[in-house]
């Protein structure tokens, strides 16, 4: 099952979440569009760094995309929860994961 946009943008915010950090991966296929996400804090403002702007693109098709931003990388550790916004256009969405990597077998 995935969460798709065509050719106009499609935006999926997530719940509030605690203790998001570290790497972001991406499963997607965005190698006919791109994928963006913001990081957003505390009453849904983007969080300075995190951007749709400062987002590397996603623009092929991954099990594991890492989600980086140009001025901050990974996600940072707070202790605020966060939420994140996805900007999708021509792509698909299967999941994300927050956090350290899993172990592939």
């Amino acid at each position: 099952m995935s969460l798709d946009a065509g050719d106009t943008e499609g935006i999926l915010t997530t719940r509030l979440m605690r203790n998001a950090q570290g790497p972001l991966l991406v499963n997607a296929d965005a190698s006919r569009g791109a994928i963006r996400v913001e990081v957003l804090g505390p009453g849904g403002q983007v969080v300075p760094g995190y951007s749709a702007a400062d987002c590397a693109e996603i623009r092929t098709d991954s099990l594991a995309h890492r989600v980086t931003w140009h001025t901050a990388g990974d996600l940072a550790e707070t202790r605020e929860p966060i939420q994140l916004r996805f900007l999708l256009t021509e792509a698909a969405l299967y999941s994300f994961h927050a956090g350290p990597e899993v172990a592939r077998h």
